[in-house]
């Protein structure tokens, strides 16, 4: 998985080895309105998440809540959003 840089908003875009492209709103701490993950399961740090497929069609779309996810996408997701939280998250004291 390729993750770039955090930009001064909070956006990260990404891609998978499958070839999904994402793009993410990371904060440093988790949130109840992010993605729960096994961390975090009340909310992560992850609170929007746009993953498309390899022809550009969006397979799942979080926006402080599940939108949309086509069969699979939960599992990459999930994925994902844990990659993101091991990289972007500072934990509260």
């Amino acid at each position: 998985m390729e993750i770039g840089a955090r930009n001064e908003r909070g956006w990260v875009s990404g891609s998978t080895d499958e070839g999904y492209c994402f793009n993410a709103k990371v904060y440093d701490l988790p949130s109840v309105f992010g993605i729960p993950t096994e961390r975090f399961p009340e909310g992560g740090n992850v609170s929007k998440l746009h993953i498309s497929d390899a022809g550009g069609r969006e397979v799942y779309a979080y926006e402080r809540g599940l939108h949309f996810a086509a069969d699979g996408a939960m599992a990459l997701a999930f994925g994902i959003a844990a990659e993101l939280e091991a990289i972007f998250c500072k934990e509260a004291v």
